[in-house]
């Protein structure tokens, strides 16, 4: 009998999932369910659409600031990962429920700071804690959220990129990843006092830059799109995949901090190969492919914005994902992402990633 770990992650939902639901097939895969409301109401005009998201985020470790208790962490965790696929497809949250496991025993106050902790975020995105569901179970969450576009054709999809576009990212990517692996591997009191305040302080509230995000949408300058939930190269290969296209990601583009510079001189590799990471700074972080000539009105917006985005590879004629190094050689780009169903630790299938590179 066939295990799940057998299959992988993705291969699960495309050969299992597939068989019995409509969207996880691979043309169909997108970051929310979308009801378009043409087809429910009769007469209904605007061709408006509402997408909805389930996630469970577990609880994760992360440094914390002292006064920031792990389930409020926990809580803005949940709300934002949940509305962070709502916002990947252009919408603005409007709704968020919560199906909360919790045991008798559990500590009122903990559950409090779960629930405080998801109301920040609600508060940050403008959006409404609706209600949920309770049951007596170990500590766990399901959240859902939705949000609506005015009109179908403002939707941002996972297909939709064409030759000549430029793929860019929402915030600076590789910060999650680099502190992960910096504790994993033990160098994390080696680290400065600065890189140490910093990894432990970014991602107190996991918020995307939902005002540039929603702005873009709304006039059209992005042509298809995702979260980044496993990282930047799963997005490379779902762009080259659904739009037939080659994708190069370029190192020179990449521009790694010098948080993560930092982190790179203690193991020796190249600090970029940590802004190839499996998603560790999910809520935070979109990807967007852009046309050429709307990249500087993107830039506007979300430097009007407060946000930072960056452009770090472009999509080309022909087929498969590339990496071009600083001397501009090719290299074949493997997949790599959270695959929750891997044998193999994310570390070692990072480092057989980046040695594929090398």
């Amino acid at each position: 009998m066939r295990k799940v770990s057998e299959y992988g992650e993705k291969n699960f939902i495309s050969e299992v999932l597939s068989r019995f639901s409509k969207t996880a097939a691979e043309s169909e895969k997108e970051d929310c369910v979308v009801i378009d409301l043409a087809t429910l109401i009769k007469g209904q005009v605007g061709h408006q659409c509402i997408v909805y998201s389930i996630d469970h985020p577990g609880m994760i470790e992360r440094p914390l600031k002292r006064e920031l208790s792990r389930f409020r962490f926990y809580g803005r965790w949940i709300a934002s990962c949940t509305l962070g696929d709502v916002i990947a497809m252009g919408a603005r949250p409007k709704g968020f429920a919560l199906d909360l496991a919790v045991q008798n025993n559990q500590a009122a106050y903990e559950v409090e700071e779960i629930l405080y902790g998801i109301s920040e975020v609600m508060a940050a995105y403008k959006c409404e804690f609706q209600g949920g569901n309770i049951d007596n179970n170990p500590l766990s969450t399901v959240g859902l959220g939705w949000g609506m576009v005015n009109s179908a054709d403002k939707l941002i999809r996972r297909s939709g990129s064409a030759i000549g576009d430029k793929i860019i990212v929402t915030a600076p990517i590789g910060t999650g990843w680099a502190s992960w692996v910096s504790r994993k591997m033990g160098i994390w009191n080696n680290l400065s006092f600065l890189t140490r305040e910093f990894f432990t302080a970014y991602n107190d509230f996991p918020l995307a830059p939902i005002e540039s995000i929603l702005e873009c949408s709304e006039r059209g300058l992005f042509t298809s799109g995702m979260d980044l939930t496993d990282g930047l190269v799963e997005f490379a290969h779902t762009i080259a995949r659904r739009n037939n296209v080659r994708v190069v990601i370029e190192e020179q583009l990449l521009s790694p901090s010098r948080y993560i510079r930092e982190v790179a001189e203690h193991f020796r590799i190249k600090p970029e190969y940590f802004c190839l990471d499996p998603g560790y700074d999910t809520p935070l972080i979109h990807g967007y492919t852009v046309r050429n000539e709307s990249v500087s009105a993107v830039k506007k917006i979300f430097q009007s914005n407060g946000h930072e985005m960056t452009v770090v590879g472009a999509v080309f004629e022909g087929d498969g994902v590339w990496y071009k190094n600083e001397t501009d050689e090719l290299k074949s780009m493997p997949m790599f992402c959270d695959d929750q169903f891997a044998v193999e630790d994310r570390l070692t299938r990072w480092k057989s990633f980046h040695n594929a590179l090398s």
